[in-house]
């Protein structure tokens, strides 16, 4: 069964519970172990105090040595003075104001302890709510007699001894110093977070009384074995897995906790349960609490040390005494001086040394934490957490606690319950050990996660307590414009404006708002107020300009980014969109200007090379098309159109394997794209391959039926194999391709470029007299009963007839158009006229496919 621990109060663990997660105080429980043997076996009695900072284990080393003497656990078998000594522990909140108080208080806890063998206390002291001079005397007699009546030593154990001596006048800690001395019943053991004026003072009656066991940091290797300890506990497998592998992370929050037992579980806490704002809590409130004792420490410091450490509390490392002098403008040799004065002081200690450098940490790491948040004004957070969350979790753990904590908060925005602030603190310290999400807002996390309605339910919140509030508008409008909510952005934007309007972001987004809408006019109107208030606002001049450009007034689109350019010369949106304009107006020279600028401006910008090579491609110009579209591929390798319009270029520059390969490229990306495969077979043709082309482009028909350029092109070569091969004496060859352009000519949508391509085909057979060619085709089209193919093929079979038959009546039956054009290709045959179509053979290739 796991178990969880009560943070940071040693008092509400068992014993048990206490010794199993005490790590690395060997030295100072044998100096306890020392201090107890000496007491009990008759020797010198030395009572101590243990010296170190908040969270350091004071408390837990005082209740382990009381649980211990007990006889209720045997750490360092200090169980064997269970019947030498009488243990007493004040609360650790327990401040007595005087000497009599404080006798009081003993007996008081005496009398509660349970424990048989004690001496009975007289009656009369405990019924009294204060001690009068005579039950003062009757309590230290009490004590001092304690060993000879019960046989044992009354051992007392006080936290924050410090706290209860420094109220003591001198008479009381005359008196007290007069009890532990000539008294063998009573050794006192107390603890405190540094040394205080009563004890270091030499004209205070306890100065140099007490001895002192200073409680050092936990090494890295105890930091190691505390948390392994707690993990095991708490059987976590998993972490004691994870904790083994990431020794140069635990390194590092070690350095970050400076070894503070405390702050190491604190740690270990946000691993464990992910419950930072809990951590956050307990930490404010004890730097709180502590806060009268570091002001204390503070008043001690001069000027120049009180800046010495205001500087060492804000940088995010640590510091050289001369990185130190530099940001305290003091000469390195002040800085020297001071900072061994609050090193001998205890306020700093040196932490590492680098060569000949040396670094300084404060020696006690709350009081750091405490000075940073003070010297940071109005600062109410741990940085110490935000780092700690750096080192720990990866970037993709942090962003799922972003959206656990984000569902969360819309669970309870939504039914309005409590806890909300809980998780908006917990939502901070995430979204700040994130580098991209570093110093946004709640609602800008939200919108980086696309979590758009958690984003406007915490606007939404925020509006309800100030409705004037516009930034909140603002960002209620940005919102709703990334949701494409256009409307509610234009509620948003206009209630803005009411309440501030001269604020020229608001026009400018509506603006914007309204050219999403397509409302150009009213988006001109507000781009022109976002103007009036700021006249050089670079992207309300460019959209300007994108507007005028789609409403066809493309003066005034050239005016507006004309004048955004001379504003802000080292921008490219303009620029980009100008040399756009030039190219649609067919400016070329003007637009490939421009396009050259704006690529000085930004290399990479694949946009503008892209159609600076279309315009090179376009004005026949192919080598310097070439390089700019090799320079667009460069920035964008997977763009389908860049490589398809290469490899036009190459194949205009009769580069044809240079061309395929490229073409290839692009459907190896694209394979659900038939253009590349097109252009491929318009190559294959003109290189007269033609089964390979008409393979290419059935491939390309695969992709998409229905393409009307694809299968006039595939029509057209199927032609031009049906007469190769007709001509060859291939016959049942010829008849297949004749049959074959037939079937694709019925999935024709256009068939008036199908009917085109046939009478291309045809009077290209009569110009070459093939007329036997001609007869196989019209005989074949004839049988596929192609009523509209046959009917615009007519002259084409009466000229058959004539030929056949010689018959004048054939010709004189024709109507006017047709008989012209009968008696056209009769005198082509004949070789009695020089009219006629074109050689088919030299007739241009279609163009290439462009995307």
């Amino acid at each position: 069964m796991t178990m969880r621990f009560y943070k940071y109060t040693p008092a509400l663990l068992d014993p048990k519970t206490l010794e199993d997660t005490l790590i690395g105080r060997d030295a100072e429980l044998d100096n306890l172990k020392r201090i107890l043997k000496s007491a009990s076996s008759g020797k010198s009695f030395s009572h101590a105090i243990l010296i170190g900072p908040k969270g350091i284990g004071k408390s837990h080393l005082l209740r382990i040595l009381y649980h211990s003497v007990r006889g209720e656990i045997k750490t360092k078998e200090l169980n064997v003075f269970k019947n030498k000594f009488t243990p007493v522990i004040f609360s650790e909140e327990e401040y007595p104001g005087n000497i009599t108080k404080c006798f009081k208080l003993i007996l008081q806890y005496l009398s509660e302890s349970g424990i048989e063998d004690i001496p009975p206390i007289p009656q009369d002291l405990m019924k009294a709510a204060t001690l009068n001079v005579k039950e003062k005397e009757l309590a230290i007699d009490y004590i001092k007699t304690f060993r000879k009546k019960s046989g044992k030593i009354l051992l007392l154990l006080a936290d924050n001894l410090n706290d209860i001596i420094e109220r003591f006048t001198d008479e009381d800690q005359s008196t007290l110093r007069e009890v532990l001395m000539t008294s063998d019943s009573i050794l006192l053991i107390g603890a405190a977070p540094t040394l205080f004026d009563s004890i270091i003072n030499h004209g205070r009656p306890l100065y140099n009384f007490f001895e002192i066991i200073w409680l050092k940091d936990l090494s890295f290797e105890d930091t190691i074995s505390l948390l392994h300890r707690y993990a095991k506990l708490e059987e976590r497998d998993d972490l004691i897995d994870k904790l083994k592998k990431e020794e140069a992370k635990l390194r590092a929050i070690h350095e970050l906790a400076g070894g503070n037992p405390r702050l190491i579980l604190s740690l270990y806490h946000i691993i464990v349960e992910g419950d930072i704002t809990s951590v956050e809590n307990t930490f404010l409130k004890l730097l709180d609490e502590l806060s009268p004792y570091f002001r204390e420490r503070m008043k001690d410091l001069s000027e120049q040390q009180k800046e010495i450490i205001d500087v060492m509390a804000r940088a995010e490392g640590l510091l050289t005494p001369t990185e130190i002098a530099g940001r305290c403008y003091m000469p390195v040799n002040v800085v020297l001086s001071q900072i061994k004065r609050l090193e001998r002081a205890g306020y700093i200690r040196i932490s590492k040394k680098h060569a000949k450098k040396v670094f300084y940490d404060f020696n006690e790491r709350l009081f750091s934490l405490w000075r940073q948040m003070r010297v940071e004004a109005g600062r109410k957070r741990l940085g110490f957490i935000v780092k700690f969350l750096e080192l720990w979790f990866t970037k993709e753990e942090l962003l799922g606690f972003i959206d656990k904590t984000l569902d969360a908060l819309r669970y309870k925005l939504q039914y309005n319950y409590e806890g909300i602030q809980h998780d908006m603190n917990k939502l901070w310290y995430l979204k700040e050990a994130i580098s991209e999400f570093k110093g946004g807002d709640e609602i800008f996390v939200a919108c980086q996660r696309k979590d758009y309605d958690i984003a406007l339910k915490i606007i939404k919140e925020e509006l309800k307590s100030k409705p004037t509030n516009v930034d909140k508008l603002y960002q209620q409008g940005c919102i709703f414009n990334k949701q494409k909510l256009y409307d509610k952005a234009v509620q948003a934007y206009k209630k803005a404006i009411e309440i501030e309007p001269n604020k020229y972001m608001l026009w400018y987004s509506l603006g914007d708002t309204y050219a999403n809408l397509s409302l150009n006019n009213k988006a001109i109107d507000a781009y022109k107020k976002t103007l009036e208030i700021n006249p050089n606002l670079y992207e309300a001049l460019n959209n300007l300009g994108i507007i005028y450009s789609k409403l066809n007034r493309y003066d005034e689109a050239i005016d507006i980014y004309k004048k955004a350019i001379l504003i802000t010369p080292d921008r490219y949106e303009a620029l980009n969109n100008l040399g756009s304009l030039y190219s649609k107006l067919k400016r070329y020279d003007k637009a490939i200007d421009v396009y050259k600028k704006t690529i000085l401006i930004k290399p990479d910008l694949f946009n503008a090379l892209y159609n600076l090579g279309t315009i090179y491609a376009e004005l026949k110009r192919y080598d310097e098309a070439e390089d700019a579209y090799k320079k667009a591929i460069v920035f964008q390798p997977d763009s389908y159109k860049t490589l398809n319009n290469l490899g036009n270029t190459y194949s205009e520059l009769n580069r044809y394997a240079e061309a395929e390969d490229v073409y290839k490229k692009a459907t190896a990306l694209k394979p659900d794209r038939y253009e590349a495969l097109y252009n491929i077979g318009i190559m294959y043709s003109k290189l007269k391959q033609y089964y390979q082309a008409i393979n290419v482009y059935k491939k390309a028909l695969e992709i998409n039926p229905e393409v009307n350029r694809v299968l006039n092109k595939l029509i057209d070569t199927l032609l031009t194999v049906f007469v190769e091969e007709g001509t060859k004496g291939n016959i049942d060859s010829s008849v297949k391709n004749m049959k074959e352009a037939l079937i694709y000519f019925k999935n024709l949508k256009n068939i008036e470029e199908g009917i085109n391509t046939f009478i291309s085909a045809f009077r290209n057979i009569i110009q070459e007299k093939k007329l036997d060619v001609l007869k196989m085709g019209i005989t074949e089209i004839e049988k596929s009963k192609q009523s509209e193919l046959l009917k615009a093929l007519s002259p084409f079979s009466n000229f058959i007839k004539y030929l056949e038959t010689r018959d004048p009546e054939i010709i004189d039956r024709l109507r006017h158009e047709e008989r012209i054009i009968v008696e056209d290709m009769i005198k082509m045959v004949e070789g009695k006229s020089n009219a006629g179509t074109k050689d088919r053979k030299a007739k241009p290739i279609k163009k290439k496919t462009k995307i």
